[in-house]
């Protein structure tokens, strides 16, 4: 079963997301406290779900280091196609590379396997 939930409002949205139905879902069944943007950028920590509350590009920024089975979520609220994801150092889909979200109020989640960060 899949869930959309709209973040859109962003106005003291506090709160955890976790797995439903007993499934795993894009966190590998980990609990992420759910985490505002406020400005244009932020530095992630494994174990959030972040989201965007302005109208802005916004980059989030990965962690320097990372451990097997770490997870972040990150979701665009903002309509932009420019946000973008950090590397910080680390790989991600095994590549060295930044990565542009294009698509505009995505969700896009990640977990750290096999020494990179996967979209899950």
């Amino acid at each position: 079963m899949t869930t959309k939930v709209n973040l859109s409002s962003g106005a003291g949205v506090t709160g955890v997301l976790s797995k439903a139905n007993g499934g795993t879902g894009g966190t590998g069944g980990a609990t992420l406290s759910l985490t505002p943007i406020v400005g244009t950028s932020a530095t992630a920590v494994a174990g959030n779900h972040y989201y965007t509350t302005n109208a802005l590009a916004t980059a989030l920024t990965f962690p320097a280091s990372a451990a097997e089975g770490d997870a972040i979520n990150f979701t665009t609220t903002n309509g932009k196609s420019d946000n973008s994801i950090l590397r910080n150092g680390l790989t991600l889909m095994g590549a060295a590379n930044d990565i542009t979200l294009d698509i505009p109020d995505i969700t896009t989640c990640w977990m750290y396997i096999n020494s990179t960060w996967r979209i899950i």
